[in-house]
């Protein structure tokens, strides 16, 4: 019968989760729950509540909140909350100019400082992107399209620049999610996506940062149609029309 490891007065001995893993899982926790909208914009979290939750400590899970609100998915609060960062609609317009000029500023960069590294990780993102598509897997699809993007940033050199970018994605995730648009999207417009993006890293990789840069900004003006697309069949799913009846 195995009784396992004791310490020196014989009792078992406890296993101890190292600090670094237990913020990492605190911090992946609460990201995933609020990229997918478990927890709901505008919730307030209560970090003791968290703790019972995800069965964490509390240090552990104060962390992932400072590194939330770094991200700019949480605010913080006085009394150890926090508030899920509100999902305001018409904050849109702002949004995708913000993402659409960011975009454009990357590849642009990226298509003169580029390296054969940058364009093997570009390559193996939109790679995967595509087998997401393949797979019909809105999440996964959702993910790979925001690695793809965000490669490309790391191709600009620029780790400012970057930075920003990325925080724009990770805002976006969540704009995604609550529409649900890759689970709407035709076959056709996926694919048409999948091209985009190697039509961009064909423009990186000649070097030709004025076409990368106009691929980039028509990337975005498609993807934006697509999702006011995807709000109007929302809108519209649940509304059923029927005759008068005399």
């Amino acid at each position: 019968m195995k009784t396992g490891k004791r310490d020196a007065a014989g009792r078992p001995e406890q296993r101890v989760r190292a600090k670094g893993t237990s913020v990492s899982e605190a911090y992946d926790r609460l990201r995933a729950d609020i990229l997918d909208l478990t927890l709901s914009p505008g919730m307030l979290l209560d970090e003791r509540e968290q703790v019972a939750r995800l069965r964490l400590s509390r240090t552990p899970i104060h962390e992932a909140f400072v590194r939330l609100a770094a991200e700019g998915l949480i605010i913080m609060q006085p009394n150890r909350q926090a508030q899920i960062a509100p999902l305001d609609i018409r904050d849109l317009p702002l949004y995708v100019e913000a993402t659409d000029i960011a975009h454009r500023t990357v590849v642009h960069l990226a298509a003169r400082r580029r390296t054969e590294s940058d364009l093997a990780a570009m390559d193996a993102a939109a790679t995967e992107f595509e087998a997401a598509v393949s797979r019909g897997d809105p999440l996964q699809m959702t993910e790979a399209n925001r690695q793809f993007h965000s490669t490309v940033a790391g191709a600009c050199h620029n780790p400012y620049l970057a930075a920003h970018y990325n925080h724009l994605l990770t805002l976006g995730l969540r704009v995604l999610r609550s529409s649900h648009v890759y689970g709407r999207l035709e076959a056709a417009d996926l694919q048409r996506q999948a091209r985009e993006h190697r039509d961009i890293i064909a423009a990186i990789s000649r070097g030709d940062a004025a076409e990368a840069e106009l691929l980039a900004q028509n990337h975005t003006r498609a993807f934006v149609d697509l999702y006011v697309r995807s709000l109007q069949e929302n809108l519209a799913a649940d509304i059923a029309i029927r005759p008068r009846e005399p």
